[in-house]
């Protein structure tokens, strides 16, 4: 699902963008590139086989004078390398222009880079079409034909967004990762519990809501690892006029049993938040299914803060107080939720029950065992899947 664009013609005159009109003045912002950029080096004489490489890195962002409706910029300061075992390495400069007057909006960029010391390699992409949210860039420039060297082509698809303050995100014990296979497909559904962790950072807000760029992803099955892995980025938006809404638009490489799909793309329908942010909640769906397999992830997740385990009235220290808390809680009329679920869960079971209470007082007076990872003395994640921490201030 296509997000509301932050510059809108009928919102230039409100508000500023990051590039954009001439009247908002000159500014460089600084972009990262994103999961799904890729490098491909192919030849058009040989039988060597095209290498789609990912890549990793920055560049710089600059606001140029512009017509409304308009959004020009040039690029500096190109630093590309390769994320994988191949070493390739990316340097140079270009332009980039988005036009929202069309009927429909189109964009272009032109790049002047070299590639491992070869220099003067140029390539073009557009006009096409706009279809990422903004300022989040996401086009595929390649060498014109005819091609500068028959042996070594290239083409970079390019997905990219402002550099942005991260903040951890793990996931909580009921995510799961779908397989939906309708009938006659036998089994019908595969439900996979996973666990692990994301970033998530703002690049860019208004008055009617907030984009957030999805980094990092790293998920996989919460067995042993071998059923599922995952990994990409993508954008999550929170924001209405109204009601509070949300989407969420992912694009994943999924391992499974040994079987890679890349580039599945995954969003959530626009509605409900369905949770109290920071916590997100999202069903998600792919929208690009290459075969009759179809991934969907339900996706619970909430800010990963140290703490320490056990400490379960968070002030730091681990005493007889912590069991007491857990027990108030339980079974207290009025009791208030601990702030922070993980470090009241001292065994580390993903429930808050009366053995904590009971493996706090053991741990404390008979000589037990000390809470699991990352223990009672410092402060830590602990390990996935997680109960959630919403805050822990003794950790600051």
């Amino acid at each position: 699902m296509r997000l509301p664009y932050c510059c809108s013609v009928s919102m230039l005159a409100a508000l500023c963008c990051l590039c954009g009109s001439s009247s908002s003045g000159a500014q460089d912002v600084t972009y990262e590139l994103m999961a799904g950029s890729v490098l491909r080096d192919e030849c058009e004489s040989c039988d060597r086989a095209s290498m789609d490489v990912p890549i990793e890195g920055t560049f710089v962002l600059a606001t140029l004078p512009s017509g409304v409706g308009v959004r020009s910029c040039a690029i500096s300061a190109i630093d590309w390398k390769s994320s994988g075992n191949s070493d390739y390495a990316v340097q140079g400069e270009g332009s980039y222009t988005a036009n929202e007057s069309e009927k429909v909006p189109v964009q272009e960029m032109h790049l002047k880079v070299d590639v491992n010391g070869v220099s003067g390699i140029v390539l073009d992409g557009g006009p096409v079409e706009l279809f990422a949210s903004w300022p989040v860039i996401d086009i595929l420039v390649t060498e014109p034909k005819p091609h500068r060297d028959i042996n070594h082509f290239f083409t970079v698809r390019l997905k990219a967004a402002p550099r942005a303050e991260m903040t951890p995100y793990g996931l909580l014990k009921e995510s799961i990762f779908v397989v939906d296979c309708p009938p006659p497909c036998r089994p019908p559904t595969i439900l996979i519990p996973i666990q692990g962790s994301f970033l998530l950072g703002v690049i860019y807000e208004n008055p009617i809501g907030v984009l957030y760029r999805v980094d990092g992803i790293d998920f996989s099955d919460t067995a042993d690892g071998k059923k599922v892995q995952i990994r990409g980025g993508g954008t999550y938006w929170q924001g209405g006029e109204v009601a509070l809404l949300q989407t969420m638009d992912l694009e994943l490489t999924v391992v499974r049993e040994g079987v890679t799909t890349t580039g599945a793309l995954l969003s959530s329908e626009k509605g409900p938040t369905g949770a109290v942010f920071p916590e997100i909640l999202a069903h998600l769906v792919q929208t690009n299914p290459a075969t009759i397999q179809v991934f969907n992830i339900d996706l619970d997740a909430k800010p990963e803060i140290r703490f320490r385990r056990g400490d379960a009235n968070a002030d730091g220290t681990i005493d007889i107080s912590d069991g007491v808390r857990d027990l108030v809680w339980l079974f207290a009329l009025g009791g208030l939720e601990p702030e922070c679920l993980d470090a009241a869960d001292a065994d580390a079971n993903l429930q808050i029950e009366l053995t904590d209470a009971v493996y706090i007082f053991t741990y404390l007076f008979l000589g037990g065992i000390q809470p699991p990872e990352p223990g009672p003395n410092a402060c830590g994640f602990g390990p996935a899947p997680r109960l959630g921490c919403l805050n822990y201030n003794a950790c600051k």
